[in-house]
This record gives structure tokens, sequence and C-alpha cells, in this order.
């Protein structure tokens, strides 16, 4: 079957967060771009940016245009969206969804918009590690009064808001975390490999049992 392997970070799976990636395309793929019509994109190494609207419900892949020369436009000079990189997204009906740990899902071409069906499959991996207490740094809001005298000689108080470093214990058991999102792009009548793209995602997450106050 022909396919198209990606595999996108975590970033992807919640709001619209951005991530870059080099796509490798074995061979010629035409896709269906947002604002510059049908664009075949030739075999060979692009670094593109991938993106997840939850909310619009579409995966987005931003591939480069060669007519950008990646300065910005001079005061000026008109904004020429075709020299903009070109967007592409497949879009899924709001009874589909995407899995933000652990599953499976499928974006038909129907749905997308594209000439390929989309499946994916979310992996996670998390490792509990052992309790942990120490100071760490944090931020508060601390209320000060600063005094002044004006030009005409008086003088005047006023209370005001600021930002306060300062260090506050916490007590928690470190989470390691690491996901991918295999994605496997379809096409019609042809089992041939289209190309792929590997990102893997990796933090640590603190599960509190305890934070004290900062001061």
């Amino acid at each position: 079957m022909r396919h198209f392997i990606l595999i996108l970070a975590a970033l992807l799976f919640v709001g619209c967060d951005e991530i870059k990636g080099n796509l490798h395309l074995k061979t010629d793929v035409a896709f269906k771009t947002q604002y510059n019509g049908k664009h075949l994109f030739k075999a060979g190494e692009y670094e593109v940016t991938l993106s997840h609207n939850e909310r619009s419900n579409y995966f987005k892949i931003l591939f480069p245009n060669e007519n950008d020369n990646g300065f910005p436009d001079l005061p000026g000079e008109d904004d020429d969206w075709r020299n903009d990189p070109y967007e592409v997204r497949f879009n899924y009906s709001s009874n589909n969804s995407i899995p933000e740990e652990n599953g499976s899902f499928f974006i038909g071409h129907n749905e997308s918009g594209q000439n390929v069906d989309l499946h994916g499959e979310v992996k996670t991996d998390k490792n509990r590690g052992s309790f942990t207490r120490k100071w760490e740094q944090c931020q508060y809001r601390e209320l000060r009064t600063r005094c002044f005298t004006d030009r005409n000689g008086h003088y005047f108080c006023e209370d005001y808001w600021e930002n306060v470093w300062g260090y506050r214990e916490e007590e928690y058991y470190p989470i390691s975390v690491s996901k991918t999102l295999s994605v496997f792009l379809t096409p019609q009548e042809s089992n041939e490999n289209v190309g792929q793209i590997d990102i893997h995602e990796s933090w640590v997450e603190k599960d509190y049992t305890y934070v004290g106050r900062c001061r």
C-alpha cells in the first residue's frame, strides 16, 4: 500500500502550536493548497511546519515557497500572498477526534479535501520517578508604595503591584513523557512509498503532592 509516514510531536495534539521537521518525498506528490490551488511537490527534502488546529478540525502542513526570498517585505511593498508558504490542510469532521495520548484515528479523503486517506496512531509512554522534595524558583505579586514630589512641590504616594522572584517548597513525583504520532497517507491504486518525516517529543511533568507558598 502506498503510504506516507508522519511522526508528529505532542504539540500537535492540542491547540495550534507549531513544530518544524524535515519531510523527505521519494516521488512527486500533488497536494491541494489553501491559497495556491493544486501544487505538485517534487521529490526531495523539505523543511516543513506542522500544526493541529483542534478548534477548526484540521491538520496543517506548511511547505516552503520557492518564490519566498526569506526576507520580510520592505516598507511600502505590497504583501504578495503568492510568496507565502504552501498551506496543505487535512480537514476532519466534528464527529471525528484525535486521541491525545493513545489510540488510532482515520481521516478520509472525502473529509480532508485531499486525494489521500489519512490513518494515524498516537503512542504515549510515561515513567513515574521517585518522590522529590526541593525548593524551586517562583514569582509572586507584592503591593508596594512609591512617593514623589511634583513640580509644584506637592508630595504624593501611590500603591502599585510588582512581580517579585522568590522560592517555594515543592513535593512531587517526576513523570517522564515520550510521545509520537504515526500518520499514514494512502492514495488509491498504489502501494508505492511516497516519503516520510520523523519527529519525536519528550518532556518531564510533575505530579505535585504539595506546593508551598512563594516567598
